[in-house]
């Protein structure tokens, strides 16, 4: 695949243990995304949000579940989970589209030192997800398993954010959930904050209803709150 040539000032490299595609950026790329508002109303939960993170960090890990209506928002929310995480000075992996990549990079040049900056991880969500035409479950769970072993230490805790991609939901349905059943085995047991981004619009509510038992956390535009059907032994 070629879209990476698309964003200029980026420079690949392939995982040496596999065909994951890691996307590290070593100049300022021209943002895809030419004007992205940050909502006011955003900003409430983003404190909200940081407090749950130091939460998350200082306790067991936390796996949250992101439905989100404005592209805007989310990468807002998207930039202070990002930018907490490599403040802190732990590794985050940014599972994202290619559209928003540019954007994302260049708010956190902004907001990070170059130190920190190499905390941050950009990967394609389209070939992470939909490698295979469709949300494949051998082939993400290839790529989480990647992840988590090239950048977990037990000195750090290892972040990631993944804004989901699939294709038709009469044939993700299950797959999806049943990949986020085994997501959050591994981030619970390794102690990991984990937050999935779905575009409500694409979601049934049969979906949402479905994953839920297997997140902690529920998080909207507007609101971060503890998950009341989460079920733990649901996916044990």
């Amino acid at each position: 695949m070629n879209w990476e040539r698309a964003l200029l000032g980026v420079r690949q490299q392939t995982h040496s243990q596999g065909d994951i595609l890691l996307i590290y950026c070593s100049e300022r790329p021209k943002p895809v995304i030419k004007t992205c508002i940050f909502h006011k109303e955003a900003t409430f939960l983003q404190k909200k949000l940081l407090s749950y993170l130091k939460s998350f960090k200082e306790n067991e890990g936390g796996h949250v579940l992101y439905t989100f209506e404005e592209t805007a928002v989310s990468l807002s929310h998207a930039a202070t989970f990002i930018e907490a995480a490599a403040k802190a000075g732990d590794p985050v992996a940014v599972i994202e589209s290619e559209k928003n990549i540019p954007f994302l990079y260049t708010k956190l040049k902004g907001l990070l030192t170059e130190e920190e900056f190499k905390n941050v991880h950009f990967i394609n969500n389209f070939s992470y997800y939909m490698s295979n035409g469709n949300f494949h479950p051998p082939t993400v769970e290839k790529h989480f398993a990647r992840i988590v072993d090239h950048y977990f230490h037990e000195d750090a805790t290892l972040h990631t954010w993944a804004r989901v991609e699939w294709g038709d939901e009469a044939t993700a349905f299950e797959m999806i959930a049943d990949f986020e059943d085994k997501a959050d085995r591994t981030v619970s047991g390794r102690k990991m904050i984990s937050v999935c981004a779905y575009d409500k619009k694409r979601l049934s509510v049969d979906l949402i209803n479905r994953l839920r038992p297997n997140h902690q956390y529920h998080m909207s535009d507007t609101d971060f709150t503890i998950s009341l059907e989460y079920n733990p032994a649901k996916v044990k």
